[in-house]
């Protein structure tokens, strides 16, 4: 099974990916249209917003603390050679004969 040509082996997302299919319902107080219809980046005060109602990360006196972490993410994403360091809009794939890697546009159309 892939999702977005990345193969999925971890038995959680084969259900996530069956349920979604199927319409079940999910663990978790979200639904799945609510997931997959998301913004790219959220950002939430769990403090005053524990039920994540209210993403922030699109408000100005946030754009500095959203900024320092997704550059968090990046360096992180890099360290631990994390497969969706090119997501949400490409795919990491290897190249010259599997030595290296690079991102390359999704065309799910």
């Amino acid at each position: 099974m892939s999702l977005h040509n990345i193969q999925v082996c971890q038995d959680w997302i084969k259900d996530l990916l069956n349920r979604t299919k199927s319409g079940a319902q999910v663990p978790w107080y979200k639904t799945l249209k609510q997931y997959y219809n998301r913004p790219e980046w959220e950002l939430f005060d769990l403090k005053y917003d524990p039920m994540e109602l209210n993403n922030i990360a699109g408000k100005d006196e946030y754009n500095s603390t959203l900024s320092d972490l997704k550059d968090m993410l990046h360096k992180w994403q890099k360290k631990t050679n994390d497969p969706w360091i090119c997501a949400p809009h490409g795919v990491l794939e290897p190249i010259n004969n599997k030595q290296d890697f690079a991102c390359f546009d999704l065309y799910n159309l």
